[in-house]
């Protein structure tokens, strides 16, 4: 039988195959471009099949239940304020730790990297927070997790649709005390990209504290980053779009994947998770009576456990139920995978070379110049500009 080596370059880098040999024949090691591959030691692997079963890729895992959409918000403001679209997973991280459960989820360490962790208390869960943009360290955490469902405990278990896939697939069972909340993905740059970026950021600023991606400060629910630095006891915040930036604007091109990111099978509308959620792109098209510029979330609700979180949390929601294809339309990643381009060929290569600074950046001028006067108009203003133009072609049409 064959194991987890056949995978390649199609490795998400999950782990879960790691996880389920009980021979210990799997380690994962970074590769030139800084993401994690299985390597096998052939003396201790009995080529059981395990691994294979185990992988999401090698194992597509999905929901094949009826689904319904929603566009949603949390009811408090506080937390609408701190989370990075509609709070969604803090409504179900509140619910779940009422329970008496733990919620795992992607936090960030001191020098912050981000890592899947377990949060025992809402406090902690409070850190899970916010959207990251790079791939999360897994650890041993699937064997954690089976470890507090065998226990009885209730397990709230949030991340990318292969790391949802990849528990699935690990725990070869179903348990009533799990549920799997699955994020809509684009993709995820390698942490040793990442690492250089946030040395890049300390070259610049100083010492950097923090890093939000989806800050809602100045320009509220958008795609905002905002880093903290901290020099000689003064605290700094460098508050930018994403097109301004070299590693966010990369990102958001899709340019600095991990190759399986190309050809993910979860870039579909079947989905993993018993609940996905992502940002309600386009809804001040489709449903502009529900757009809230302080963020809103969509919610794909795909088998009966989710229908029974969703029916748990939704009272702290202000909810509506839409058409699926409300949702699809807008998010190009529930129906194709993110589309490679020729520039990713030179992407990590320039930065084994020469540096963060060597990697590609091509915002034209003129778009540069734009989005540097967008930069301090905040996004309340000229969504009021847009709103004003549409009204005045209506009536001059």
């Amino acid at each position: 039988m064959e194991n987890i080596s056949i995978i390649g370059q199609t490795c998400c880098g999950c782990r879960a195959c790691e996880q389920s040999c009980h021979k210990h024949a799997i380690a994962f090691k970074e590769d030139e471009e800084g993401f994690l591959q299985p390597h096998i030691d052939q003396d201790k692997c009995v080529n059981c099949g395990k691994c294979l079963k185990a992988c999401p890729i090698h194992t597509v895992n999905v929901c094949h239940e009826e689904q319904k959409g929603y566009a949603a918000k949390t009811t408090s403001d506080a937390d609408l304020k701190e989370c990075s679209s509609g709070g969604l997973f803090y409504e179900m991280a509140k619910y779940v730790c009422g329970q008496n459960g733990v919620v795992c989820g992607c936090g960030v360490d001191d020098s912050l990297m981000p890592h899947h962790v377990i949060a025992t208390t809402l406090e902690e869960a409070r850190q899970l927070r916010g959207s990251k943009y790079v791939q999360s360290s897994m650890g041993n955490i699937y064997t954690q997790v089976k470890e507090y469902l065998d226990k009885g405990v209730i397990v709230l278990f949030t991340g990318g649709p292969c790391q949802v896939a990849g528990l699935k697939n690990y725990l070869t069972k179903g348990y009533d005390n799990l549920y799997c909340v699955d994020i809509i993905c684009h993709g995820v740059p390698s942490r040793k990209l990442y690492a250089t970026y946030l040395k890049w950021l300390s070259d610049k600023y100083g010492a950097i504290s923090s890093v939000e991606f989806r800050s809602k400060k100045r320009h509220q629910w958008s795609l905002t980053l905002n880093v903290t630095s901290k020099n000689n006891g003064r605290i700094q915040e460098h508050l930018k779009i994403a097109s301004l930036d070299p590693y966010y604007y990369n990102f958001l091109e899709g340019n600095t994947y991990r190759e399986s990111c190309y050809a993910c099978p979860y870039s579909q509308n079947n989905r993993p998770g018993d609940i996905t959620i992502g940002d309600f792109w386009g809804i001040e098209n489709t449903h502009p009576e529900l757009f809230d510029i302080r963020g809103v979330s969509c919610a794909l609700v795909n088998s009966d456990k989710g229908r029974q979180l969703w029916a748990s949390v939704e009272p702290g929601l202000d909810a509506t139920e839409v058409e699926l294809s409300d949702i699809i339309n807008y998010n190009g990643n529930l129906r194709l995978p993110t589309k490679r381009k020729p520039i990713r060929d030179v992407v990590y290569q320039a930065l084994n070379e020469n540096g963060f600074d060597a990697i590609p950046y091509e915002l034209p001028l003129k778009s540069r110049v734009i989005d540097s006067l967008k930069n301090y108009i905040p996004n309340v203003w000229r969504y009021k500009i847009k709103t004003m133009l549409k009204r005045w072609r209506r009536t001059h049409s």
